[in-house]
């Protein structure tokens, strides 16, 4: 008995000895306790505030990503379609041939031209770094032809074809073309959309413009050789003409960057942001 008295009273001492510390201990417990419970109701009042703000960026992100895949739908099943390459390399084709005087359009075929154009873009250095968009049809770049004094016809396209770095000062896009890149161009300059659907988008948008821009070019100005030496030598008939058509369209697609993996991880991140696939 008294030696457990004794005990008590020398951890009474050590307490009393050591008051100032514990008092420490406990006064850090208690404030980091305090600092939690008050972080934790910020937490709370804060995601109270903004959830209204959320809700409303979700449901219109909802409205953007489901336009954007209505969008994709209308050209799903080829990539190709989206910007409307198979035109984009005739028409082209078409109207230089014209320009040149190697192959004239007739009236009709002049209509069909004016159908589809939706512009055209006016390089203004060899480098094809500085240039301008025109939206117009036909009739109009034709009046732009005679106001500038631009020179055409076999006159030109013999210095052209001499020429062994020869470039084209113009580019023409169709009505289709210009609609999927406006659209396009639209959706990735969206603040609300997350970041990994934006990348995609500018992926599409980027590929399809140096498509235009770039390499579009360089099958054009072989073409325009090829069909002049068919010219110069009076072998211009229909099956010599499908076949470097056929040609020219071949080497536009290998040279052009392509839309499918882009597409495709379009689709996924939309998939994935929307939570389709989980169970609800």
């Amino acid at each position: 008995m008294c030696h457990h008295f004794t005990t008590m009273k020398e951890f009474i001492n050590t307490i009393s000895s050591n008051i100032s510390w514990v008092k420490d201990i406990f006064t850090i417990i208690l404030t980091l306790t305090a600092t939690i419970i008050t972080f934790l109701t910020y937490r709370r009042a804060r995601a109270t505030v903004l959830q209204p703000i959320r809700t409303e960026v979700t449901k219109k992100q909802v409205e953007i990503l489901t336009e954007i895949l209505n969008f994709l739908t209308k050209h799903s099943h080829a990539a190709k379609w989206l910007y409307d390459y198979v035109n984009l390399l005739s028409l082209n084709r078409e109207i230089i041939l014209d320009d040149f005087g190697l192959c004239k359009l007739n009236e009709q075929e002049r209509q069909e031209v004016n159908q589809k154009i939706g512009g055209w873009v006016i390089f203004l250095n060899n480098k094809k770094s500085d240039f301008v968009y025109i939206v117009g049809n036909y009739d109009e770049y034709q009046n732009s032809l005679k106001t500038a004094g631009k020179r055409s016809g076999i006159e030109y396209v013999d210095s052209f074809i001499k020429n062994e770095n020869a470039g084209l000062s113009v580019i023409f896009f169709t009505k289709q073309y210009y609609e999927s890149y406006s659209q396009i161009s639209r959706f990735s300059d969206n603040p609300l959309l997350p970041a990994p659907i934006i990348k995609q988008l500018m992926l599409i948008k980027y590929d399809g413009k140096f498509n235009l821009l770039l390499n579009l070019e360089e099958v054009l100005v072989s073409h325009i050789k090829s069909y002049y030496n068919l010219f110069k030598s009076n072998e211009i008939n229909y099956e010599s003409v499908s076949s470097l058509n056929r040609k020219s369209y071949e080497a536009f697609e290998i040279n052009r960057f392509k839309h499918d993996d882009s597409i495709l991880g379009l689709k996924g991140y939309i998939r994935t942001h929307l939570r389709i696939d989980e169970k609800w």
